[in-house]
């Protein structure tokens, strides 16, 4: 999943895994606990994910969704966030 993985400590396994994608992360934090069990790695990542679905347009808040039932995990940021907020998307 990560190039050197074992021989990562934890600041340079947050850095590898600074760009995968909600579903991408929540299969590393998976792995994570599996494997080194490092609640430093997998706790911070956990606070970065949400759960959402759109509430009534295929578009919000930097995403696309295939349909309106559609559920993703994404990661959090700011228009993720300001979507939430403004009941654009919601968090399932």
């Amino acid at each position: 999943m990560i190039d050197n993985y074992e021989d990562l400590n934890r600041d340079e396994t947050l850095t590898a895994v600074r760009d995968f994608d909600g579903e991408k992360l929540k299969q590393f934090i998976e792995f994570e606990r599996e494997n080194k069990n490092r609640k430093t790695v997998y706790k911070p990542l956990k606070r970065e994910l949400v759960v959402v679905t759109p509430a009534d347009q295929r578009y919000a808040g930097g995403l696309w969704f295939d349909d309106a039932d559609e559920v993703r995990t994404v990661r959090r940021s700011r228009r993720v966030d300001e979507a939430i907020d403004e009941g654009v998307l919601e968090v399932v």
